[in-house]
């Protein structure tokens, strides 16, 4: 399992360990370093920016090297878009992980592909989810969604907290700033909490969990989290009346309408 670059942090969790987070949720790949470097950059500028008190505070963490990586970087314009359209595939990843949990919660059977299911209907009735801090945009296929699942699988844990710490827990979280250190750590305190269930959670007729520990990221083992669990609100009656008209893929394909 590969372990999360927090950047020093023995005397606890700093800005920076905030920043390296948030790249690695952009890019989970273990072999694309220089890709979340760039990645660190642009998320410390934006923060700096955007007037997030705790980065201004910490201006020392804004090096000559991360002004070159930014100067290095073509087209940033494009290099933005870029970065919108990988939010959109992580917090898919994160969404569906969470539905997963909520779906065990009520005692129902929970898997990717009933998640994708809820996800499709919702994306294609509400294309920018209301229920996010993020301005989504995603296309509400199938394959479209399976594809984000797959890429971002390895940090969905770490979305399906983000999102509903965002919403839930600190919805003042765009004014006053995320990466306050006891912040980073109750977010990756409610990741790690997601992550276990994700890593035991053994959907019907599978052999595998639904999150690989082998490839999935944690924090490092000598870092000392807050007892946070992942809290999710329950399925809506939305999601129980969809509910009644789920089909596995496999049945579907059998069913009289679609022979």
């Amino acid at each position: 399992m590969p372990t999360i670059d927090l950047g020093p942090y023995h005397n606890g969790l700093t800005p920076w360990s905030g920043i390296k987070i948030l790249a690695l949720m952009l890019e989970p790949k273990v072999e694309d370093a220089a890709q979340r470097e760039r990645f660190e950059v642009f998320c410390l500028g934006n923060q700096f920016a955007n007037g997030q008190k705790t980065i201004q505070h910490n201006s020392h963490l804004i090096t000559p090297r991360l002004f070159d990586i930014l100067q290095e970087t073509p087209l940033r314009t494009r290099f933005y878009a870029h970065i919108s359209d990988r939010m959109n595939a992580g917090w898919v990843a994160g969404q569906i992980l969470t539905l997963i949990y909520q779906l065990h919660t009520a005692k129902l059977r929970g898997s990717v592909n009933k998640a994708v299911y809820f996800l499709e209907l919702y994306l294609t009735k509400y294309p920018i989810p209301s229920q996010t801090a993020i301005p989504i945009r995603h296309p509400p296929g199938r394959q479209s969604l399976r594809e984000s699942w797959k890429e971002f699988k390895p940090v969905a844990h770490l979305w399906a907290a983000w999102t509903l710490w965002c919403h839930y827990d600190h919805p003042h979280l765009q004014s006053d700033g995320f990466f306050a250190p006891d912040r980073v750590s109750d977010l990756l305190a409610q990741a790690e909490s997601v992550r276990f269930f994700g890593e035991n959670h053994l959907p019907r007729s599978r052999s595998k969990p639904t999150l690989d520990p082998q490839e999935t990221w944690v924090p490092p083992a000598d870092l000392s989290l807050p007892s946070t669990p992942f809290s999710p609100p329950p399925l809506t009656d939305w999601h129980r009346e969809q509910h009644k008209h789920y089909r596995s893929p496999q049945r579907q394909y059998l069913h009289p309408h679609n022979r």
